[in-house]
């Protein structure tokens, strides 16, 4: 046990200025928690353009529609100006009332429907589309009521406007907002936490290498301290480091009040268990690897193949088949299927990924011991 604490110290004391950085990254993530939070928010308000070539009651009634019946922001102009608002997508639709428009629906004719044009805004053309259906089917009733008269046609359209029931624009729940733009910030952190923390413990894989070229590795190997010892000395003094960082996150999410809304303690638990696997595998490629370079090469391609595979980035579900299957041999991935478990509402999705992370730790640090210990005894 003392042996193991004098290389945790030693290698602590080495590490003094990966404590600063690991305290910055902290802080980092937390900003990057505010920055993706914010994003998620109330949807806007869909923009339409409105071309109005009838200049009729009808047309007159489907503005008023649009913007008070539908919540919709109408903006008007020439064809030009509205076509080019459409290309640069300030607007997500343009409706065009054709000339003739009324007197079709009193002649009880559909040569004249509506005109929408959009782009690739395909969501809200559906929605826009099934209105203006509705909404011309409930004028051509009103139509054939008139019997061709345009007088009676304007007074049962505007009684049609009293008594219409109309249609209510809800906003999302604000509760729901609240919990949507917490995890869409958490998830983000967490994509990240991912990446940084493999960049992070890079060092401590960096001081195996230039301990095993200033001889201090040769020296520790020919001592008579035990492989588990050195293995876990080393071990202790990254995980202190790596764990610095989420500190300073889950306390910043704990001080601005968002403990009782995010299972905080179980993402903590999460985290710790990666910081394990992530440990685990800087011991091994400090151990087998020879040279910085070699080390650097493969953090940076297993820090952001292996989180891409595991949906860091984005939900794995997404991906191709193939992909999907590759990524269950990843810690990356049953780190994020524990998170979206919980997101999703399962609150115990973090324990089987928890188990599952720490085989993976477990499975680093024995390859790890058995790596120290062979070169040991073939001295």
């Amino acid at each position: 046990m003392r042996k193991t604490f004098l290389l945790f110290m030693s290698t602590l004391a080495r590490t003094r200025m990966l404590v600063l950085i690991s305290l910055a990254v902290g802080a980092l993530l937390c900003v990057v928690y505010l920055l993706f939070a914010s994003v998620y928010g109330a949807p806007e308000v869909v923009k339409i353009g409105y071309i109005d070539n009838d200049a009729s009651a009808s047309s007159a009634d489907l503005k008023v529609y649009c913007a008070e019946k539908l919540g919709m922001e109408v903006v008007e102009g020439d064809e030009a100006f509205l076509n080019n608002e459409l290309v640069e997508k300030r607007i997500s639709a343009i409706i065009e009332v054709p000339e003739g428009f009324e007197s079709d629906l009193l002649a009880a004719k559909s040569d004249n429907p509506l005109l929408l044009t959009s782009l690739d805004d395909y969501e809200n053309q559906v929605f826009i589309t099934a209105y203006l259906d509705v909404y011309t089917s409930s004028l051509q009733v009103l139509g054939q009521a008139a019997q061709g008269d345009g007088a009676v046609y304007a007074e049962l359209l505007a009684s049609a406007d009293d008594k219409a029931a109309g249609i209510e624009v809800v906003n999302p729940d604000e509760s729901r907002q609240r919990y949507e733009s917490m995890w869409t910030g958490m998830v983000a952190t967490l994509g990240f936490f991912l990446i940084i923390s493999m960049f992070l413990v890079q060092g401590i894989a960096n001081l195996l290498l230039e301990d095993r070229r200033n001889g201090t590795y040769q020296r520790i190997r020919c001592s008579n301290a035990l492989p588990v010892e050195y293995v876990a000395g080393v071990c202790m003094a990254g995980f202190v480091l790596a764990l610095l960082m989420m500190v300073v996150v889950v306390g910043f999410l704990a001080i601005i009040g968002l403990g009782g809304s995010l299972p905080l303690m179980e993402i903590g638990v999460l985290c710790l268990c990666f910081l394990l696997v992530v440990i685990g595998f800087a011991l091994v490629c400090g151990l087998a690897l020879k040279n910085n370079t070699t080390v650097m090469t493969v953090f940076i391609a297993s820090a952001t193949i292996f989180s891409l595979l595991g949906g860091a980035w984005f939900p794995i579900e997404y991906a191709p088949k193939v992909m999907q299957a590759v990524a269950h041999i990843t810690p990356q991935f049953w780190f994020m299927d524990g998170v979206y478990g919980m997101y999703h509402g399962n609150a115990n999705a973090w324990i089987p990924s928890a188990g599952i992370l720490l085989l993976f730790a477990l499975l680093f640090f024995l390859i790890a011991a058995i790596r120290f210990a062979g070169n040991r005894n073939a001295r």
